[in-house]
């Protein structure tokens, strides 16, 4: 429709330029033929747009058409893309929701989380202590560890020194042995003559008695080790000399090295002596008596304690008395060591055991557990034949100084003559 008003007014605008040059001029009939002219070529101009104008109204129509169907399918898309809006949002909305609650789980996580790394630090700082206390435990057992393979050492080298003393003294042992049978064989035909003097001595009896002549040393001065000696009349007595400690002729007459062997005994066995030669024992009150009245000796003990701290007594003089008067002890010299002087006051005391004293006196054999020269007023502040025990609850003691507690006891005698 647009196009047919545009070509009616063109027609119009050139009718009125007609008219109005009729008007203002005086138009020839020339003139009149050329203007029929252009208007036959202007209306044949028209029917031609005429017909573009239908044809451009179809091609319209085709478009409107298309067009329409093309805003169909815009507004179908638009209400997809509307419920596509509507279930996103639905699912933004849950997604929301989830969030929220996915949010409020992560800040419980991390409240725990941050809980567990607070908790995780302080075991790690009380396990860094720890490994601290641990790492200096284990410097100073790499310190012990040392002194250990240090004292292992020293260990070694004297087991290597006691290694070379046991073969010597084994042969030593081996000497004495052949020595000891040469003495059984020397001794055997006069069993008889010693055993009929043994009991004449034991029943106290004083009977004139033959001296025994055998091949006999009657001291340890020239002997090492177990060995008979012979003192005056008496038969040959089994000894234990040792020359490695203090020089030739000591021998010893009382050992306690490790508590295993009881000292806490009767008058009977104190008089007789009891113990191995190889471990601790007691020679013996009767066999004191024969030596120390057979020649002068001096005494010599050796004390150590349980911080292997060595102590000496010596005494000048020592004699042991008869039996009739209960075995005292009859003389005891000057003394001098670096151990207190815990035996002068034992001088003239009798021997004391758990059945041999007064009720008085039984009582201190009885408290320390051992028989000894114990004064008539008091214990003294000596017995080395007490109960052997702990460092701490030891009742073999000396004294009122050091050693204190007493872990091994060497009691030793030479004749005095050895020291010239």
């Amino acid at each position: 429709m647009g196009k047919y008003f545009a070509v009616f007014v063109v027609q119009f605008i050139i009718l009125a330029l007609c008219v109005a040059n009729l008007q203002s001029e005086e138009i020839s009939e020339k003139k009149v033929e050329e203007f029929q002219k252009e208007l036959d070529n202007y209306s044949k101009l028209i029917e031609i747009n005429e017909d573009e104008l239908k044809k451009m109204e179809w091609e319209l129509d085709l478009e409107i058409n298309s067009f329409s169907a093309a805003k169909t399918n815009i507004n179908n898309q638009f209400t997809d893309l509307q419920n596509q809006l509507t279930e996103c949002q639905q699912q933004s909305n849950n997604q929301t929701k989830q969030h929220t609650i996915n949010t409020e789980l992560i800040r419980n996580f991390i409240t725990k989380f941050s809980q567990l790394i607070d908790d995780k630090a302080n075991e790690t700082q009380t396990l860094q202590s720890n490994i601290a206390e641990a790492d200096l435990k284990l410097r100073e057992r790499d310190s012990e560890i040392s002194n250990l393979k240090n004292a292992q050492r020293e260990l070694q080298a004297k087991q290597h020194t006691l290694e070379e003393k046991i073969r010597e003294l084994n042969k030593i042992i081996h000497i004495n042995e052949n020595q000891f049978r040469n003495c059984q064989a020397q001794l055997k035909p006069e069993i008889p003559t010693m055993e009929s003097k043994l009991r004449r001595e034991e029943n106290n009896t004083h009977l004139p008695t033959t001296k025994i002549q055998l091949n006999v040393p009657n001291s340890c001065i020239s002997s090492n080790g177990v060995q008979f000696i012979q003192v005056a009349d008496s038969y040959p007595i089994y000894v234990l000399c040792d020359k490695n400690v203090l020089g030739p002729g000591w021998m010893i007459i009382q050992r306690r090295i490790d508590g295993k062997l009881a000292f806490n005994r009767n008058w009977a066995d104190y008089k007789k002596g009891f113990g191995g030669f190889h471990k601790e024992f007691f020679l013996g009150l009767r066999k004191l008596h024969l030596i120390t009245n057979a020649q002068q000796h001096e005494l010599y003990i050796r004390l150590t304690n349980f911080n292997n701290r060595t102590y000496f007594a010596h005494y000048a003089d020592f004699k042991i008395g008869t039996e009739q008067n209960g075995y005292p002890l009859e003389v005891l010299g000057n003394f001098k060591g670096n151990a207190s002087d815990a035996m002068t006051e034992n001088r003239l005391q009798t021997f004391k055991t758990y059945d041999r004293g007064s009720p008085y006196q039984n009582n201190c054999p009885n408290k320390y557990s051992g028989g000894w020269w114990f004064p008539s007023s008091s214990c003294g502040n000596s017995n080395l034949n007490g109960q052997y025990d702990s460092w701490n609850q030891n009742k073999i003691f000396w004294g009122n100084s050091p050693p204190y507690s007493i872990k091994t006891v060497y009691m030793m005698i030479r004749p005095k003559q050895a020291r010239k």
